[in-house]
Formats: structure tokens, C-alpha cells, sequence
């Protein structure tokens, strides 16, 4: 869908039924089928190739009596730049282990490739809530106020980053809302507190200083307390913000201008299943997609 409604290429699912969007990076896309298994794909829209994720866990953790669906999974992929190839990042938390599990896997095209086991996260990551990829680095939620770093290229943890300082109190203290987004390079904590939105952007990584830049009145005929996803997409050439809002039932694609304050709804395209910005080449050849 482009950014005035307008469907332009619909694509084939990877398999049958009981399929969803994860995470979309760049030209590739993570889907996740639940049926008799559990099954993770990267598909590419513009020629419908797909690439299905081994299913078994690194030879480094591979004496774990541990079955795909005894664990809650993270996947999430970036590109490094140094290669030219895809990285993708899993994480596994199992209530029967202290640690979560990290694993690694090279998308470079061959049968060969494995799962490759690595540290740790350094704190226990919030596997409910999505993460983002900004130059190679995945960023992670640790817990509300802290977020994990991983470089894909090094395959390494780095320094956990200490959150925006978001003062409050009460009920809206214990009910912190936050998700992470990708907006013109940068970090940003994106913070509802009904009825507003706050944009907190990273603008000093050595620092971890934050800045808010932008609150937005969010302006839905919604009853408080509904639990929003917000997801802001994209901020474009002329500083407008594209924004999509899942309030459960529905979902709207928004496009927020900060100078005037006011906001254009473009599309009610259904729930967030699978919300993400593709940058990709859809004028590719078409293998399977139409």
C-alpha cells in the first residue's frame, strides 16, 4: 500500500492458513505460520522468493531438552552493510531457564547455513514488544526504561542504553506504554499516555540523551483505558509523520502534521498483524506475486 490508500501489489502467502507478518526490513519480510510446527520465513515481495529459518536450535544449545513450543521466540533481521548480507537475530525465553538463548543465523543463500549460538542477553529482554534495526544494530526492550543493543555484524551484545527519563505518577506510572521505532536514522521511544503521543528521539548515543521532539494528540473516539499500538512509520521530506494506530478492532493509517497540528486519515487497513515500512523494489520481477 502506498501512502495515499492505494493498494499496489498484493503478494501470495509463503504456505496456507494461520500465517502473519512479523517484522519488515528493508526489502525482506518475516512471516511466521503456527500450525502442526512453528515455522519462520523471510519473504521477498518483489519476486516472491522465500527462505525458511531452521527450525532446530544451535549446535550450542542443542542439549537442551527443549521443544519450539515450550519457548516464546523474537526474530527480528537486519542488513550489514561490510557484507552486503542478512542477519537474523532469534531470541528464546523458556521458563525452565534462568537465560534467555541468542542465536544467529547468515541469510547467504547456501543449504548449509545453521543457527549459530551466542552470549546472553545482558538483562532479560520484553519478548511481547517488537524491536528495530538501525545501521546493522538490533535494539531490543529490557525492560521499560532500558534497552539492549546487539551489532549484527559482531555478532556481540553492547552497552544497554538507559531509556528516556519519562516522569509520572500513578496509574499511568504502573501503566507505561512504550513501543520503539526507526524515524529518519534515529532511536526514537514512542510513549502514549492517553490522549497523547510523545516522540523521544536518541540524538547523543554516548551521551543517551533523549529529546522529545514531537506530542500528538492522538484524537480518536476511543474510551480510556484501551491499550493503543502505535506505530510511526516514516517521516517525510516535509516533516510529516506517517503513523499507524491499532486500537484493536481497527487499524488506521495516519499522516500527522507537527507544523499545523492537524492529522489526515488515509486508510483503515485492519489490525497491526504485520505493520512495518518497505523500501524495497517492487518493479522487480515477479515470481510468484501480483
Amino acid at each position: 500500500m502506498d501512502l495515499s490508500g492505494r493498494v499496489v501489489k498484493r503478494v501470495r502467502r509463503t504456505s496456507g492458513e494461520n500465517e502473519w507478518v512479523l517484522f519488515i526490513q528493508q526489502d525482506l519480510v518475516a512471516t511466521l505460520q503456527v500450525w502442526r510446527d512453528i515455522c519462520y520465513r523471510l519473504l521477498n515481495p518483489a519476486n516472491g522468493a522465500v527462505h525458511a529459518l531452521p527450525e532446530r536450535l544451535a549446535e550450542e544449545h542443542a542439549n537442551m531438552d527443549i521443544r519450539q513450543r515450550d519457548y516464546s521466540t523474537v526474530i527480528i533481521f537486519g542488513l550489514v552493510a561490510s557484507t552486503g548480507e542478512y542477519k537474523v537475530l532469534r531470541v528464546l525465553d523458556c521458563i525452565s531457564y534462568r537465560e534467555q538463548l541468542c542465536e544467529v543465523f547468515t541469510l547467504d543463500g547456501s543449504n548449509s547455513s545453521r543457527w549459530r549460538g551466542k552470549k546472553a542477553p545482558p538483562g532479560r529482554l520484553e519478548m511481547r514488544q517488537s524491536g528495530v534495526v538501525i545501521n546493522g544494530i538490533v535494539y531490543l526492550f529490557s525492560a521499560p526504561r532500558r534497552i539492549a543493543s546487539f551489532d549484527l555484524e559482531t555478532e556481540e551484545w553492547r552497552a544497554t542504553l538507559q531509556g528516556p527519563q519519562i516522569n509520572l505518577v500513578g496509574d499511568a506510572a504502573r501503566m507505561l506504554n512504550n513501543q520503539m521505532a526507526a524515524l529518519s536514522g534515529s532511536l526514537v521511544v514512542v510513549h502514549y499516555h492517553h490522549p497523547s503521543m510523545d516522540l523521544w528521539f536518541l540524538i547523543d548515543l554516548e551521551k543517551q540523551l533523549w529529546v522529545k521532539q514531537h506530542s500528538i494528540n492522538v484524537n480518536l473516539s476511543v474510551m480510556h483505558p484501551v491499550k493503543l499500538n502505535i506505530c510511526p512509520l516514516l517521516v517525510l521530506n516535509d516533516g510529516r509523520i506517517v503513523t499507524y494506530i491499532d486500537i484493536g478492532t481497527r487499524g488506521l493509517l495516519r499522516i500527522y502534521n507537527p507544523r499545523t497540528s492537524t492529522y489526515t486519515d488515509v486508510a483503515e487497513i485492519g489490525t497491526r498483524d504485520g505493520i512495518g515500512l518497505y523500501t524495497g523494489n517492487l518493479l522487480s520481477s515477479a515470481n510468484g506475486a501480483n
